[in-house]
């Protein structure tokens, strides 16, 4: 498949899925790719045992393991790591994307690890920040990959990055940041990549305030 951008959300800090990115200038990113693609054979996902923590020691706590069920309609988290739990400001090992992520978001992340293992290709999510409660969610950065036991594509592993630096000023009074992908009204990726091409305004809540976060609870 041929990589595919799409920008989405506050046209002035909209998020962006890429399907099947060619490469990544972020490094760790780029770390996890690189990695993903010298296990791989042909176009099948590599097999999951053959992915070593020890090769990713530099990243391990910026990496998220999820198990997928046999239809893959749910993801359950089997890691998370710590620099993510901090991110996220709760512990999300053991649960599955929509209990960690609620509502619309959930299922939008829940659709975006089916089309990661659907069609076994990389999908990267990038979003802005937001601010939640008065506390500061920074922008992220994320590539999720998947990974197969014999010929059943049924992990999906992921790499989120975000700017640690930016979580001292988390507490804050007022926001106005945008809008995250949260207040998505689409259930899938297929219908985001359906909708015409460009930056789209999502943002549906009447009262205009930031409904969540990309990670946490709302």
């Amino acid at each position: 498949m041929a990589e595919r951008t799409l920008f989405f959300g506050n046209p002035e800090h909209p998020s962006r899925v890429v399907l099947d990115p060619d490469d990544c200038e972020q490094p760790a990113l780029a770390a996890l790719l690189a990695y993903w693609r010298s296990k791989r054979t042909a176009d099948a996902a590599p097999q999951y045992s053959d992915f070593s923590p020890r090769d990713m020691a530099k990243h391990l706590g910026s990496i998220v393991v999820a198990d997928a069920n046999a239809d893959w309609t749910e993801f359950r988290y089997r890691v998370v790591g710590s620099y993510v739990n901090r991110y996220l400001l709760s512990e999300a090992t053991g649960k599955t994307v929509r209990e960690e992520f609620p509502g619309e978001l959930g299922e939008f992340l829940t659709s975006l690890n089916q089309q990661v293992c659907r069609d076994t290709i990389p999908i990267r999510l990038t979003g802005p920040a937001v601010i939640v409660d008065d506390i500061l969610f920074p922008d992220y950065d994320t590539l999720y990959l998947p990974w197969a036991t014999g010929d059943v594509v049924d992990k999906v592993v992921s790499i989120f990055v975000f700017d640690s630096n930016s979580l001292a000023a988390r507490s804050v009074q007022t926001a106005s940041l945008p809008t995250s992908i949260h207040a998505l009204k689409l259930s899938s990726t297929d219908e985001l990549f359906a909708q015409p091409q460009g930056t789209h305004d999502l943002r549906t809540s009447s009262s205009g305030a930031t409904s969540d976060k990309v990670g946490g609870k709302r």
